[in-house]
């Protein structure tokens, strides 16, 4: 009971950020926030597109599909294949522009909303070490709630196309996307902990982060020079930055090499599977039961099928 109830707190928490990042996105710019949405939307629909086109030009050529006019449909495909391409080359710089200039906005916006909230705070609070640590964090994490918003919306590309893959792939063997996904399930997670891992590992590291902005300040800072030389202060300061130093790199080191040993042996599993995949295509290309251009399309969807699950 205890871990429902903990699942269903994170998840409460995570819907509201999550409520909160698009009500913040919409003030700030409709244009931009419905511009973002739709690209999102648009693209892997735009990318399974593709791979069916792709399917088709390749059997047209090998002679696997028989048309009545083969120049005018080897036409109408090359047509197909550069709308789509010049579809995507747009999207993705309209994507990059509207990301560029809503990011700067919402930075902006967040910044005044800091600002606001300092100035409002009593004198008091500027005279506890707790208050600077965590106005600290927040201002180091206003640029997270634009990314909150933006990988959420991304997920919904990610899983708009993972169905499209995933039911494409089933047409053949059911048990493609069913092992596909399961296989991509663990890196997703193991990735996803130790993001969280990290981040909870920065919280913790904040007073020791001040402490040694602190030491350095003292040392670069024209205002104290004068009396750091005159008390021979330079040798402690440079020993207890070099302490703080190495007491927080060596935990950020020991996790993300934890990080990068289980995320890599998570992600050997999808490939392992997408390998035995292609090859059972491929086999079925020889034997007579598919054509080139299902195995270039299925090539093409597992891969696909494994980054949207990555992506979730």
């Amino acid at each position: 009971m205890d871990s429902e109830a903990s699942v269903l707190e994170e998840v409460s928490g995570f819907l509201g950020t999550l409520g909160y990042c698009l009500r913040l996105s919409w003030t700030t710019s409709k244009y931009y926030t419905v511009v973002r949405i739709g690209v999102q939307l648009v693209t892997p629909i735009l990318t399974i597109l593709a791979s069916f086109t792709g399917k088709y030009l390749i059997d047209l050529l090998a002679g696997a599909w028989v048309v009545p006019d083969s120049h005018r449909t080897l036409l109408w495909l090359v047509g197909c294949i550069l709308a789509i391409s010049l579809s995507r080359a747009v999207g993705q710089k309209t994507a990059q522009y509207t990301q560029s200039m809503h990011d700067q906005l919402l930075n902006g916006r967040i910044s005044l909303m800091i600002m606001d909230r300092s100035l409002s705070a009593d004198l008091e609070y500027f005279d506890n070490a707790d208050y600077h640590d965590k106005l600290q964090s927040v201002t180091r994490d206003s640029s997270a709630i634009v990314q909150i918003l933006w990988n959420a919306l991304a997920c919904i590309g990610a899983a708009l196309s993972f169905v499209g893959a995933f039911l494409v792939m089933c047409r053949v063997n059911p048990l493609y996307g069913v092992a596909l996904t399961a296989a991509a399930i663990p890196s997703s997670v193991s990735a996803a902990r130790y993001t969280q891992s990290l981040y909870r590992l920065s919280l913790e590291q904040i007073k020791g982060q001040r402490r040694k902005s602190y030491y350095q300040s003292v040392a670069l800072d024209r205002s104290y020079a004068q009396d750091v030389r005159l008390f021979n202060a330079g040798g402690f300061l440079k020993e207890r930055y070099r302490r703080l130093w190495d007491e927080l790199f060596a935990r950020q080191r020991n996790l993300t090499r934890r990080r990068a040993v289980h995320t890599m042996l998570a992600d050997c599993l999808p490939e392992l599977v997408a390998t035995g995949i292609s090859a059972d295509v491929a086999f079925r290309v020889l034997g007579g039961g598919a054509t080139v251009g299902d195995f270039s399309l299925y090539s093409g969807l597992v891969g696909q099928i494994v980054g949207s699950v990555m992506r979730l």
